[in-house]
């Protein structure tokens, strides 16, 4: 989250159209996607379901400051982020899986979005 945080701080407001080298985002679409894993660990460690998030997460989640969006993800999942709560289970559309399992996919999507 840390080099995510550095690279996401450093985008200024007239970028977010800029090219990635994902062709089907900008640079808002890029954070937006990361601040929607940020806010959907942050949901389902809180003790959501996927059927009470819905789509809440779909679409645009930057709002007027992509970067302070950005910051209160990062908030809300470290929130949600501590070692006793790792090995707890919880669903998801595939079935059971323990929290380590989704924190490992949440740091590989951001080391690769990095």
């Amino acid at each position: 989250m840390e080099l995510a945080s550095s690279l996401v701080s450093a985008i200024k407001p007239d970028q977010g159209h800029n090219a990635t080298p994902c062709d089907e985002w900008n640079m808002r679409a890029l954070v937006s996607h990361i601040i929607g894993e940020n806010l959907w660990i942050s949901a389902i460690f809180g003790g959501r379901t996927m059927a009470d998030v819905g789509d809440q997460f779909n679409g645009d989640l930057t709002g007027d400051d992509p970067v302070m969006a950005y910051v209160r993800s990062v908030a809300l999942a470290k929130a949600v982020l501590t070692p006793a709560g790792l090995a707890a289970d919880y669903k998801l559309s595939f079935g059971r899986a323990i929290r380590l399992d989704y924190v490992t996919q949440m740091f590989m999507d951001q080391l690769v979005h990095s």
